[in-house]
């Protein structure tokens, strides 16, 4: 799509909005609402510097959305509901500090499952306005895109900042 070769290409930060409303029905042209869809092991730490300065210059609230899932470290054979709770405290010190590294104070949102499914849902129950994500500096099948960023712009319901 002219999406993906975009951000291949694109050294520098893109923004889509596949999925906004027309400009004219928007009341407020700022975000007021910004989601920061990290994965705390591939340059969180710039992705999130990114969006605390977004929701900065906006004037916007700033919450932190982490998509964990067991499959990726135990295997499906072992989930069970105690893992899970261990796998949720665990990113969420990881994140408390990446947020002191960040000077960040944002909200976190931490849920088990496919991260295009776990930042939608965030994203609509938050009502942002924004989600902003991370691309690596790699050149592979989707060249900067991180592996879970795509579908999240695919299924995010509102403009996405692809860091």
């Amino acid at each position: 799509s002219v999406t993906a070769k975009v951000l291949h290409d694109a050294g520098t930060p893109a923004w889509t909005s596949a999925h906004s409303p027309e400009a004219s029905h928007r009341a407020h042209p700022q975000p007021r609402h910004v989601l920061v869809a990290i994965d705390p092991d591939k340059n969180a730490r710039e992705t999130l510097d990114v969006a605390v300065a977004v929701a900065k210059e906006s004037g916007a609230t700033l919450d932190i959305v982490t998509a964990v899932s067991q499959g990726k470290v135990f295997g499906p054979a072992m989930a069970d509901a105690e893992l899970e709770k261990l796998l949720i405290d665990g990113t969420g010190q990881v994140l408390a500090k990446l947020q002191v590294e960040a000077g960040s104070e944002a909200g976190t949102v931490i849920e088990i499952g496919s991260p295009p499914i776990v930042v939608r849902r965030a994203a609509l129950s938050k009502r942002a306005d924004l989600v902003v994500v991370g691309r690596s500096d790699k050149h592979g099948l989707l060249g900067r895109l991180h592996d879970d960023s795509y579908a999240i712009i695919r299924e995010a319901p509102c403009p996405v900042l692809s860091v």
